[in-house]
């Protein structure tokens, strides 16, 4: 029997002639790799009654497990039925579904075929959908809610019903490549569909990577805290299915639910993005005991404060948290780990895997270290791995050199520091002001919970600093900005405040700033020189907005619910 709660011996390598402990045999694509279909035939044989999976709802009403070898079988069987659909190694599935065990079969079935997958968000409007298909042209989608016309569809019920139809034998192996692709709007919300040209399983290589870059290790019962449809929470779960680990896919990714599911189910691995670890640092529940299990955090999607950074630092052990800087462009990466961290504070790593960094000024010149300007990056591995679908390209400025925007510096010693992204810089009273400057100051207040700020047009200040605060306790503007001289240059501290029930974040952590901004903008034509503590109704829209957005989710969910019911009669 393998151990998988430590990383193998130079002696078990030898004897296995792989890192990777699952791989026994030298395959054909290359010598260390194991196509994802490979890799889970034999996890499924080496421990095939325990759980692989547990999904749990949003509402938390409903729990499903999947063994190993009930993910290898189920896979292999939707595998022939989108076989029989038409799907090849040129073909993409699309799914519309939340974190779910037919979510993570459709990427196995697409993968055993060649396929590329997608999964896109299930709130996804018709619009969206529509849109996404247009660019993505999928042999199949999979959705428990809008179909486009003109495509083959299944409901995640009918598809699971259907399966002990087929065989349970594998089909023959193909290499899948690209894997998958994602769609991406960040904060500027504008959709983009990115294809990843890396094909579907596991190298020795790739999964020392992951165990550097992560902390985490083969058999680890890991948590994922995202939506599979987000770039970072897919590659945890495969990665982590991959390396034998029980994976726990819930839906409800709250920060006390989160808490929760890390002290039931013993959580050892997980990744977060900086937006959950600072709201579940701020439950008024928060307990250290609830993280005793907890051997590896690994945090990538957004800005880490360093006051944040040091709480779950002195909560879990330097050596055990991880900070990755990337992209869905994949266009450079930097690690840390928070023993080097300590020794570089502020600092979100140095480049990985042949990676290189230059940050320009605005007429493309290289700055010297410690100036803050854009960063430019190469890809790790030498060559771009992430390509655009119906869009132009970024531009290789040279060397290979590409940039998404954010804004930083490198110190002496090759660490890199983010600044913001160049889009979300304010130019008030002619002064840069970044706005997760501003964020992370006024985040460390105890009554603060979160708080976004943006630039409305101003007469008088070109733009006027604005700041959306969700908030325990709603102080007022006169408190807000005393606590504000504390830490920042008076010209940085919103002019204008205003409370809402909570800010429209996305599962994922993410907001989009943009839309934010112009709402607030468009709610505010009418105010002459406002200052101080506004109400514009904006907690009202958005009040409203969450609202219909539930309403159409449990509308989606009730009628998958249905067609299930119908099914087992």
């Amino acid at each position: 029997m393998i151990n998988e709660n430590k990383l193998p011996t130079v002696q078990e390598v030898r004897a296995l002639r792989h890192f990777n402990i699952y791989n026994k045999s030298q395959m054909a694509f290359e010598p260390t790799f194991v196509s994802t279909g490979r890799q889970i035939e034999s996890i499924a044989k080496e421990k095939p009654n325990e759980i692989a999976i547990i999904e749990i709802n949003k509402e938390e009403t409903e729990i499903k497990t999947i063994t190993w070898q009930e993910l290898y079988i189920k896979s292999n069987q939707m595998a022939w039925l989108f076989k029989e659909n038409g799907v090849t190694n040129t073909s993409t599935i699309m799914t519309c579904l939340p974190n779910t065990i037919c979510n993570v079969l459709c990427a196995y079935a697409a993968w055993k075929n060649g396929a590329c997958y997608l999964p896109i968000a299930p709130r996804s409007t018709d619009a969206e959908i529509d849109t996404f298909a247009e660019m993505a042209k999928p042999t199949i989608i999979v959705c428990d809610g809008y179909l486009p016309e003109g495509y083959t569809g299944f409901d995640s019920s009918n598809l699971m019903h259907r399966l002990d139809a087929y065989s349970d034998k594998m089909p023959p192996d193909v290499l899948a490549n690209p894997s998958r692709a994602q769609t991406t709007g960040g904060s500027s919300g504008k959709p983009k569909l990115i294809k990843i040209k890396r094909p579907a399983g596991e190298s020795d290589e790739s999964l020392m990577s992951w165990f550097f870059m992560t902390g985490q290790f083969f058999g680890c019962r890991q948590l994922v805290c995202g939506p599979m449809f987000h770039g970072a929470p897919c590659s945890a779960t495969f990665s982590g299915l991959n390396s034998g680990n029980l994976v726990v896919m819930p839906n409800n990714f709250k920060p006390i639910a989160i808490e929760r599911y890390i002290k039931e189910y013993g959580i050892e691995c997980v990744q977060m993005v900086p937006t959950l670890m600072h709201r579940i640092m701020k439950l008024d529940s928060f307990n250290p005991d609830d993280f005793k299990t907890l051997k590896a955090l690994s945090h990538t999607g957004g800005y880490c404060s360093p006051e944040l950074k040091m709480f779950w630092i002195k909560l879990l052990g330097a050596k055990n948290v991880f900070e990755i800087y990337s992209m869905t462009e994949m266009i450079g990466m930097t690690v840390i780990r928070g023993d080097e961290w300590l020794k570089h504070r502020g600092s979100v790593g140095r480049p990985y895997g042949g990676c290189r960094i230059e940050v320009r000024d605005e007429l493309g010149n290289p700055l010297p270290a410690g100036e803050v300007g854009e960063i430019f990056m190469t890809p790790s591995g030498g060559y771009l791995e992430t390509e655009y679908v119906g869009r132009s390209q970024l531009s290789d400025t040279g060397r290979g050199y590409r940039s998404v925007g954010d804004m930083g510096y490198v110190d002496e010693d090759g660490y890199m520091y983010f600044a913001d992204r160049r889009s979300d810089m304010i130019v008030t009273g002619g002064e840069n002001v970044y706005a997760v400057d501003v964020e992370n100051a006024f985040l460390q207040h105890p009554d603060i919970v979160d708080m976004v700020v943006v630039g409305i047009p101003d007469p008088e200040w070109g733009r006027r600093i604005h700041a959306v605060i969700e908030a325990k306790r709603e102080m007022t503007y006169d408190e807000f900005r005393r606590y504000g001289w504390k830490y920042l240059l008076p010209f940085k501290v919103p002019k204008t405040i205003e409370y809402v029930d909570a800010l429209p974040r996305k599962d994922s952590g993410k907001l989009n700033r943009a839309a934010l901004a112009n709402l607030c903008e468009s709610l505010q034509t009418h105010l002459v020189r406002p200052f101080g503590l506004i109400d514009t109704g904006l907690r009202q829209v958005l009040r409203k907005e969450a609202e219909d957005a539930e309403a159409k989710e449990d509308a989606i969910e009730d009628a998958r619910e249905a067609r299930e019911a119908a099914a087992n009669k």
